[in-house]
């Protein structure tokens, strides 16, 4: 994928929709172009997260290991919408496990390099942060939702 390509495809997602063409070439130097097979791993819930990846093409699938059930679906994600975010505000264990559902495009960006780059860049550094915040809110709120039900089954017994 050309240069141009990938700097119209960044514009178009939520997180660096607030960065001028300067501050999205920036970024990109500190990119990885990431391709994935239809039912490849991306990342496996409980290890080391460290990378968020921004979703260019195809659609990927979260899950999580309910004990006693097995694998529950959480969520279907397609292009310009990124995953494994948590990994950008804290360096802990993932939280999810996500599975391309199909041949999947993906640029992704390691922890560090990232907030080296919102040091060097604060006001895009600040806009990110902003539109991760208002994300990270909007997917707890949805998954409080889909616990409701269970919540309201679990009293019953």
């Amino acid at each position: 994928m050309d240069e141009e390509k990938k700097i119209d495809l960044l514009r178009k997602v939520a997180l660096f929709r607030g960065l001028n063409r300067e501050e999205i070439i920036e970024l990109l130097k500190r990119a990885k172009l990431k391709m994935f097979s239809q039912g490849e791993m991306i990342f496996n819930e409980g290890e080391k997260g460290d990378t968020m990846f921004v979703i260019i093409k195809g659609k990927v699938r979260i899950s999580t290991i309910v004990p006693g059930v097995g694998e529950e679906a959480l969520a279907i994600y397609g292009p310009g919408e990124i995953i494994g975010e948590m990994a950008l505000v804290e360096a802990s264990k993932r939280s999810a496990t996500v599975t391309a559902e199909e041949e999947t495009e993906t640029i992704g960006f390691k922890r560090e390099k990232l907030i080296d780059f919102m040091q060097e860049y604060p006001g895009a550094g600040i806009n990110i942060l902003w539109v991760l915040v208002r994300t990270l809110a909007e997917r707890l709120r949805a998954t409080n939702e889909r616990l409701k039900p269970i919540f309201a089954l679990a009293k019953t017994f």
